[in-house]
């Protein structure tokens, strides 16, 4: 991640690959990013569960790497998540 450090102004994670929304990923978050999160609104096969698991997920994820939601969620309507990262 060095050499990608404070580099992204504005991060776009698809929901196959949030999970590599981890701590360490906030080394490449400029001092103030926007993070957007694909949710799970057009994986079709999945129950309102789920949906509602999957967005508490990445919800979680994004708070562990130092991000604030911008907008509530609805997940069932919404296809994207919203976050801001503020370097402290």
């Amino acid at each position: 991640f060095r050499k990608y450090s404070k580099l992204f102004d504005i991060v776009y994670l698809s929901n196959s690959m949030v999970h590599h929304l981890i701590p360490p990923i906030a080394d490449i978050f400029s001092d103030e990013s926007l993070i957007m999160l694909e949710t799970a609104k057009f994986i079709t096969e999945l129950s309102r569960e789920q949906y509602i698991e999957f967005t508490n997920k990445i919800d979680r994820m994004a708070k562990s790497a130092g991000c604030e939601t911008m907008i509530d969620v609805n997940p069932e309507k919404d296809c994207f998540a919203f976050y801001k990262f503020k370097r402290a």
